[in-house]
């Protein structure tokens, strides 16, 4: 289409009627003056029609060649169930009521009140303690 409303390429006239456009936006672009750039765009683009279709070539390949891949896989691919789904979620809980009945028969009780935040920092100092009496402890020995 472009070719054909260019004309000829050493003509600055732009045939508008061979473009697909409404009479409205024809006279849009002839009141704004943008008869004579679009020329310009459109002898730019003709320039360089070899190494764009070349581009368009190589990019359709690709794409034919990832799409028989996709559809070779299509047969060997399960849909992934996303987590926590409520299959998951009856297991889950199933397995730890298993774990909790065990505490229970040996006599653990379910820990209700929140560890106090100085608590926490004690016990943190006190794995730091216990980690670097084990790396010495390494050391030595």
């Amino acid at each position: 289409r472009i070719d054909e409303a260019l004309n000829t390429k050493n003509s600055q006239k732009l045939e508008i009627d061979l473009l697909d456009l409404t009479q409205k936006e024809a006279t849009t672009l002839e009141t704004l003056g943008l008869i004579s750039s679009m020329y310009g765009v459109f002898a730019l683009l003709d320039h360089q029609t070899a190494a764009l279709s070349t581009i368009a070539d190589a990019v359709a390949a690709i794409s034919c060649t990832a799409k028989e891949i996709v559809e070779s896989n299509e047969t060997r691919r399960l849909p992934k169930l996303p987590k926590l789904t409520k299959p998951q979620m009856a297991i889950r809980k199933r397995a730890f009521s298993m774990i909790e009945d065990v505490f229970e028969r040996h006599g653990a009780t379910a820990l209700d009140t929140l560890i106090k935040l100085n608590h926490l920092k004690l016990l943190d100092g006190m794995l730091r303690l216990l980690q670097f009496l084990v790396f010495l402890a390494r050391i030595i020995l």
